[in-house]
């Protein structure tokens, strides 16, 4: 959506952008999806919004000892009153401003904004970029430093990238070339990209003869602009809205899922542990059987119970301690005792014997 959006905006600033070089008049072309410059007649009347390129004009970084807007703005006025001069406060501080300066030659087309290219290829550069753009009257270098753009056209003085640095003050760069067929593209993003309020102070409107067309000329295609700019950029809000909220749900379905899986874990891992208890516990009882067969002839058996590892036999039979030297002499039994006085009766014994099992040995007669 975003890529959709800057290139309908391209389309809609090619109708109104010009660029003049080597005498010159050239309009945007963005046919194809490539944009390139198309020579237009001297007869037809110029775009609107001309670029300059940089033999056509003298520029130059200024530093004043005012920080303040007020004062700043009467010595700049004061200084520069002339239409063909054009100049941006560029930074302030330390006690200074500094302001880049533009003096167009007098002989440029008439047209309701002149913008310096170098002003434009600023927007394209880092700070340690350098452009090197090829020109018909030679190299012409740029570099943007402290928010200002510094900019010389290859002379016998300043006749390499090192040179500019030099001249410039700039230390480490990476170097950017631009040609001839890649300039339109660059000055484009560099209007897109620019400071808007400082792209609108190069509007002159003495620059033209009637007040009214001065006027129309330069609300209507900024009006233009705008407005298909609001629209797509919130129809590109709203898509981007509505991508955000089908995320989210989809997420929160997901997180939904892998709370509900979670919840089943959690439910299945109780029931296992519950399933291993009773597993571990029917294990520990079930060896009594092994026991009870070898003494079941010998006794009648009333009560069986299990408590705390410890199994209990409650019954009658002929001889208690008989029974009892039986059961303790079986391998799987430990600990085999009386847990109250034997009682007799007429022709039976009455006893309660308790033991453990050892459970060790029984899983080895398992196996």
């Amino acid at each position: 959506m975003k890529y959709q959006l800057g290139i309908i905006l391209k389309r809609i600033l090619c109708k109104f952008i010009g660029y003049y070089e080597n005498g010159q008049t050239y309009l945007f072309d963005f046919s194809d999806d490539v944009l390139t410059l198309k020579p237009i007649e001297a007869t037809k009347k110029p775009p609107k919004i001309l670029v300059i390129s940089r033999e056509n004009y003298k520029e130059k970084n200024v530093d004043y000892p005012v920080v303040e807007q007020k004062p700043l703005k009467k010595l700049l006025l004061l200084e520069y009153g002339n239409i063909n001069v054009k100049y941006i406060v560029t930074s302030t501080g330390d006690n200074k401003s500094s302001v880049n300066v533009w003096h167009f030659n007098e002989n440029l087309p008439k047209s309701s904004c002149l913008i310096p290219e170098t002003f434009l290829f600023q927007h394209s550069l880092d700070e340690n970029q350098v452009m090197i753009k090829e020109s018909a009257v030679g190299d012409l270098y740029v570099a943007s430093t402290n928010h200002s753009v510094i900019s010389i056209i290859k002379s016998a003085v300043v006749n390499s990238i090192e040179r500019f640095c030099m001249s410039a003050g700039i230390g480490s760069y990476t170097e950017v070339k631009v040609s001839k067929n890649n300039v339109a593209s660059v000055l484009l993003d560099g209007a897109i990209k620019s400071n808007k309020q400082h792209l609108l102070s190069f509007f002159s409107l003495s620059r033209t003869g009637d007040e009214s067309i001065k006027w129309l000329a330069l609300v209507g295609p900024a009006v233009i602009v705008t407005t298909v700019y609001l629209f797509f950029s919130s129809m590109w809000l709203f898509w981007d809205k509505y991508t955000i909220e089908q995320q989210f749900q989809q997420r929160r379905a997901e997180m939904v899922q892998a709370l509900t899986i979670q919840d089943q874990y959690l439910t299945l891992t109780n029931q296992l542990q519950v399933l291993d208890g009773f597993i571990a516990k029917q294990k520990d009882t079930s060896s009594i059987w092994l026991v009870l067969s070898q003494i079941i002839d010998d006794t009648q058996i009333t009560v069986l119970r299990y408590d705390n590892a410890r199994f209990s036999i409650i019954g009658t039979t002929a001889k208690a301690t008989t029974l009892m030297e039986k059961i303790a002499n079986l391998p799987q039994v430990l600990d085999a005792r009386f847990d109250v006085p034997i009682r007799k009766t007429k022709k039976l014994e009455s006893y309660s014997i308790s033991f453990t099992l050892n459970h060790k040995l029984i899983v080895q007669e398992e196996l």
